[in-house]
């Protein structure tokens, strides 16, 4: 039976017939090239591998905080959050000059109501939850409530959010 030489720390194979002298990884053990090969095909991405008394062990990642995957997301929503705020806010002065009260009403709450967008019951509820499923599907529920709040001519302010 081949064998090959291991590394964990490296996660890649050491062939016996090269020699590597003090560049090979401290940490390497031998094991058969077909436990090898069934490692490497048996992995997904970021998993790591190990023999262990002789047997493979596959490992998957740690999974990661939902901190850090919530906080891309949340600034995402900050920041298409703006965009809506600014459009809005022109929208709004306009309705003042033309003495449109009904509209600019409809968009100083909207505007509110954006504002609190990250505080809102549901979504920091998902955020309690840890649920990024969740989370996303609430911050696009109250996307869809201040739209529907707004006069239909008012909604171009929120092309930037899929409803």
């Amino acid at each position: 039976m081949m064998k090959t030489r291991f590394s964990p720390s490296t996660g890649t194979s050491y062939p016996l017939d090269i020699k590597y002298g003090e560049c090979m990884p401290a940490d390497v053990i031998e094991v058969l090239q077909a436990d090898y090969e069934a490692a490497m095909l048996a992995r997904s991405a970021g998993n790591t591998i190990a023999f262990v008394n002789g047997q493979l062990v596959i490992t998957p990642p740690m999974p990661l905080a939902f901190a850090t995957l919530s906080a891309p997301f949340l600034a995402e929503v900050r920041t298409t959050r703006e965009a809506i705020l600014n459009r809005l806010a022109g929208i709004g002065l306009a309705a003042l000059v033309d003495g449109d009260s009904e509209v600019a009403e409809a968009i100083a709450q909207a505007r509110r109501q954006l504002l609190d967008i990250t505080e809102a019951p549901e979504v920091l509820t998902a955020i309690g939850a840890e649920n990024m499923a969740a989370l996303e599907n609430a911050v696009k529920v109250r996307y869809k409530a201040i739209a529907a709040g707004v006069p239909v001519e008012v909604r171009n302010a929120f092309n930037k959010v899929s409803l």
